[in-house]
């Protein structure tokens, strides 16, 4: 036996010795004014450290050797690039909860500090805590970081006022209460109470773990991706497999309740606003133990998609799909739904419970159908089945289906798709633009010419009408040059005016001087309905064209008859 744990010390030693060998540059203890540069990396962080002024230059590494924490007393500039990004992590990743570092800890810190293109990770003390501090976060990567309390991935506490932002930012693989300790734990990616600014962000695989194992207790795991009890704004972003997880077990027949509730997003209190997007394949696990289950004790699981505890939240152009159960529970508070996809959440069945409150769905495309203005059921028709394909395809039903008041209005296309009337979900409306590969082209036609001149479009030349893909500026008859909107009466003629033979379009019906069949008093509105008949005319034009030709031709032949009688 001596001898065994005589060569598992030497393994130990050397292994240490090996994972020392890595670094360059040693620091502990207050750091003030420095920069880190790459020819000094690995910096290995050898006891806790306080920096101030700290600035790291891009494709650093900065490795902690051991349970300690990085304190930032006044501000750190961390600005790496999408190739060479900054690391913050354990010197021993391996190391099992509780042996690794604790993380990067802000408590009222100065304005002032950028963490762009970086990655935080396997902390056991949350990769980030803040306290009444605003560090940015930009295109940086916050993973598998555990803690024992709320939020794995960020815990965030912040006085009135102060706003946690992040953009572009992947939160994935983070776990709250990772020992499935007893207690209520929340927040496995995101913890927050105050407000939180997210765009563009990717929040999935994260964790919250919840146990009971008292007698007569109940056990609450909440938000597996994000907790907020504030405001929440998320914008073009992604919120999928997260899950909490809940367990009642105590002394049996004596157990307790067991809620798991809003795997994806809880919100506790405050006025959120989630737009454009997409909310899946989240799960929510409860499990109650004991003789008493069913009877004075049950396992709840609740809303894995958006559990809404409290306050007036606003749900636009989000497609929530594919969670365990419900993609929407309303406990209470004043919410709107609008624009919206929620299927196959639940196993096909409730879409959406209120147990409390009142919550108003309308423009949206509810499973199983839900009472308000412009509801429909209908199969979304996305690309694919699983949760990396939710964007609606050609012929998708939530094509300008969304709420047709110009506010909503597409204003890229792609993502969103048909004319500029909004699409419900995730790609439509206003703020689709932020998606990557959005293209600025609005094309209601469909034509190639968009609405505006704009270079992102096929042609980039203004469509003079947006509304009919017969009329565009290289139309042979139709020169584009009319002024809109025509006023009511306004014509081409008649025959001998110089409005026909100016080589205007004056009407705005496709055609111009001779070829508008006479002159024929019109409005450019009902023009434009007759001209998709034909490329060049439409179908009453065609034959006011042929009248044209043949009525002085008639006249000739009327009067060579004549002649001849005479």
């Amino acid at each position: 036996m001596r001898k065994i744990g005589y060569i598992l010390c030497l393994v130990a030693f050397f292994s240490t010795q090996d994972a020392l060998a890595q670094c360059v540059t040693y620091k502990s203890g207050t750091i003030v004014d420095e920069t880190w540069t790459l020819s000094g990396s690995p910096y290995c962080v050898t006891g806790d450290l306080q920096v101030s002024l700290l600035t790291i230059e891009e494709g650093v590494e900065v490795l902690v050797d051991g349970h300690y924490q990085i304190n930032v007393l006044t501000t750190i500039t961390a600005i790496g690039s999408e190739g060479m990004p900054i690391r913050f992590s354990s010197l021993y990743p391996d190391e099992p909860d509780n042996q690794r570092w604790k993380g990067i800890k802000f408590q009222n810190t100065i304005p002032g500090t950028v963490f762009r293109h970086c990655i935080i990770e396997y902390s056991d003390d949350s990769g980030v805590t803040i306290i009444d501090s605003t560090p940015t976060f930009e295109d940086c990567v916050i993973r598998n970081n555990t803690s024992s309390g709320n939020g794995g991935g960020i815990s965030a506490s912040l006085a009135a006022g102060l706003t946690l932002t992040l953009d572009r930012c992947t939160i994935s693989g983070n776990i709250s209460n990772p020992l499935s300790s007893t207690g209520n734990y929340a927040g496995g990616g995101l913890y927050v109470l105050g407000d939180a600014e997210l765009s563009n962000c990717l929040i999935e695989n994260n964790e919250v773990n919840a146990q009971c194992t008292s007698a007569s207790c109940n056990t609450y795991a909440r938000g597996g991706g994000v907790y907020v009890n504030g405001r929440l704004q998320i914008l073009n972003s992604e919120v999928k497999n997260n899950l909490t997880w809940a367990r009642s077990a105590g002394p049996n027949p004596l157990n307790g309740n067991s809620f798991s509730l809003g795997a994806g997003i809880y919100l506790q209190d405050g006025n959120s606003d989630l737009t454009n997007t997409i909310i899946s394949c989240n799960t929510t696990t409860a499990i109650c133990n004991g003789s008493y289950c069913g009877v004075a004790f049950d396992a709840y699981p609740r809303g894995a998609g958006v559990y809404v505890n409290a306050g007036t939240p606003l749900i636009e152009n989000t497609t929530i799909v594919n969670n365990s159960t419900q993609g929407l529970w309303h406990a209470s508070g004043d919410s709107t739904v609008i624009n919206s996809i929620l299927f196959f959440n639940n196993d096909d069945g409730e879409q959406i419970r209120v147990s409390g409150g009142t919550i108003s769905v309308s423009y949206s495309d509810v499973q199983n159908e839900y009472e308000g203005t412009g509801n429909i059921n209908n199969h979304p028709a996305f690309l694919g089945t699983t949760c990396d394909d939710l964007i609606i395809i050609a012929g998708s039903p939530c094509i300008d289906a969304g709420d047709p008041s110009t506010q909503y209005n597409d204003a890229c296309l792609p993502p969103s798709l048909g004319t500029t009337r909004n699409d419900m979900g995730a790609h439509g409306g206003p703020s689709a633009c932020g998606w990557s590969g959005a293209s600025s082209c609005v094309d209601s036609d469909g034509d190639g010419y968009g609405d505006p001149a704009d270079p992102e479009c096929t042609h980039p030349e203004l469509d003079c009408n947006d509304g009919n893909p017969n009329i565009f500026p290289t139309n042979p008859n139709n020169n584009c040059d009319c002024a809109e909107p025509i006023p009511e009466g306004t014509t081409e003629g008649p025959e001998g005016d110089p409005t026909c033979g100016d080589g205007i379009d004056n009407d705005c019906d496709g055609s111009t001087d001779g070829d508008d069949s006479g002159c024929t008093t019109t409005s450019c509105s009902a023009a434009s309905s007759t001209v998709g008949a034909s490329p060049f005319y439409g179908g009453s034009d065609l034959a006011k064209h042929l009248l044209y030709i043949l009525l002085p031709l008639g006249a000739i032949i009327a009067a060579r008859v004549s002649r001849r009688k005479k």
